[in-house]
């Protein structure tokens, strides 16, 4: 399946684009492409057969998401609380190599505040969530992304000094993509988030 934004001022929709080997008996015109939204005649490349059709809003949406995920530098968000892991989590970012913006939430409201769609802005490639706290738990933070529909998709990675069973249960029964428990030499942490990261940026 591909999309196609038109390019027209007054459009600008992306819709569904199908293309096919084009054949003797194919008409002429079907080498071109149609905008299913307004109409607009694009022309193809002369050799194809294309069939378009119109996605949705929320398709259209998704597909913008995932075009700033992958095009723009992949974008962090820290929500920690305590300085001296705030500073961990910098250098083993920085140590993993992998290009990337940081942003940091010192709490749970913080967080969500951080998370809340804003214009164009690209989402967030990864989440990286303390479970303790100040104002908003870290695991009612959790809840909100996925009970969110634009911001469910985001990989969270929760960074914890907890290893009760009940929180490990809680934390993957919302759909984590991983799970360190603090304290974590710069070293390992390093490896752990370079994992992420790459897991994230592959999808």
């Amino acid at each position: 399946m591909h999309f196609r934004r038109c390019p027209s001022p007054t459009c600008g929709r992306t819709f569904q684009l199908n293309r096919f080997r084009k054949t003797a008996s194919a008409a002429k015109q079907w080498g071109d492409i149609t905008c299913p939204h307004c109409g607009l005649i694009i022309a193809g490349d002369g050799h194809s057969v294309f069939l378009t059709h119109p996605i949705s809003a929320d398709q259209e949406a998704a597909h913008a998401q995932r075009q700033r995920r992958v095009s723009g530098t992949p974008r962090v968000l820290l929500v920690e609380d305590d300085p001296c892991d705030i500073e961990l989590t910098k250098a083993a970012l920085d140590k993993s190599g992998i290009r990337h913006e940081l942003a940091l939430a010192r709490d749970g409201r913080e967080a969500m505040a951080a998370l809340a769609p804003a214009g164009d802005a690209a989402p967030y490639s990864l989440v990286l969530l303390d479970l303790r706290l100040p104002e908003v738990d870290g695991l009612d933070v959790l809840k909100t992304i996925r009970s969110t529909p634009e911001l469910a998709p985001t990989p969270v990675v929760v960074m914890s000094t907890s290893t009760e069973e009940a929180d490990l249960h809680r934390a993957y029964s919302l759909n984590i993509d991983g799970y360190i428990v603090k304290p974590m030499d710069v070293q390992a942490l390093s490896a752990s988030l370079s994992t992420a990261l790459s897991v994230t940026l592959a999808r």
